[in-house]
């Protein structure tokens, strides 16, 4: 009987042994399988970074055609007010002209011919007008920091600081 129970016990420890290689195996299965996902999710980070960049280089290309977009609109609205101006300023010219070529004075005023020369009325207008059109070219919330002067408004200090440097002869 007693070899009977050794081989029991044998057959027991042979089984145990039995159990436990197969679990180590069953564990270095999952571990070999979690390692090559892991390598596997490590080799596309660079193709996921790729993406990521040329999502962000599209992301700069769009910022960069908005910006185009819009400085056009802005030299658009610069190309306007200058071909108002520049009408505006021989609308003024012509007015002059006209009245300088009739060989009349003004009533009450006294004649007196110079040699070619620019017209310090016309400059006056001409400044004036064109301070006129660029400060009302800007928002009215600017206005506010022009102290007493802000009930004109920015057309209004235009024309009065583009007047008094056309008189002067320096625009």
């Amino acid at each position: 009987m007693r070899l009977s129970g050794r081989e029991t016990d044998a057959q027991f420890a042979q089984q145990d042994l039995q159990r436990q290689l197969d679990a180590a195996r069953s564990l270095a299965n999952v571990q070999q399988t979690e390692t090559a996902q892991a390598l596997q999710a490590a080799s596309q980070l660079p193709q996921f970074q790729g993406l990521q960049l040329q999502r962000l280089g599209a992301l700069g290309d769009i910022g960069a055609q908005n910006q185009s977009l819009v400085q056009a609109q802005f030299n658009r609205q610069a190309q306007v007010n200058a071909a108002q101006n520049q009408a505006n300023q021989q609308r003024i010219n012509n007015l002059l002209a006209a009245i300088g070529s009739r060989g009349q004075a003004l009533p009450g005023g006294t004649s007196t011919q110079t040699g070619p020369g620019r017209s310090p009325l016309a400059g006056g207008l001409g400044g004036a007008l064109t301070g006129a059109t660029l400060g009302s070219a800007f928002p009215a919330s600017l206005a506010s920091g022009l102290g007493g002067l802000a009930p004109l408004g920015l057309g209004g200090v235009g024309a009065l600081v583009g007047g008094g440097l056309g008189l002067l002869g320096l625009i």
